[in-house]
């Protein structure tokens, strides 16, 4: 029987603010992880979000590695369709070169969703994109 710390250490990601003012909820990535662990981090992040009365932006970073999990079109689409109140845009830092194709090929269908994703190399670009999108509203 492991503790709740020590699943926390199992699980191929790691959920928590990227700042003090709590404007943007970090979900690190390792190695391999699954569409229901994806899931479970993107609850985690929407529990962070329970706790403040403003918007807050999610940040995905994948640590550059190129794995992608199996049924990624239709994980992909379950989602893109899951949103908070309280969630800003979204940004995915490092993504694999299939993640950014497919989200291309939604782009038709799910315009309105997708619009708020933003594909950046590096956590610093991230921070930047959100400090920018702070500044113009």
């Amino acid at each position: 029987m492991h503790t709740k710390s020590e699943m926390a250490n199992l699980m191929p990601y790691n959920v928590q603010w990227d700042n003090a003012e709590k404007t943007a909820v970090l979900c690190s990535l390792q190695g391999h992880w699954t569409w229901h662990e994806m899931s479970l981090a993107l609850e985690e992040m929407f529990a962070l979000l329970d706790e403040t009365d403003h918007r807050a932006a999610l940040i995905f970073h994948t640590g550059n590695h190129s794995y992608v999990p199996p049924g990624a079109l239709a994980n992909l689409r379950k989602l893109i369709n899951i949103s908070h109140p309280n969630e800003g845009i979204k940004l995915l830092v490092g993504v694999p070169a299939l993640i950014a194709a497919l989200f291309a090929a939604l782009n038709k269908s799910y315009y309105e969703l997708i619009k708020e994703f933003w594909f950046v190399d590096t956590l610093e670009e991230a921070r930047a994109v959100i400090k920018q999108q702070l500044a113009h509203h």
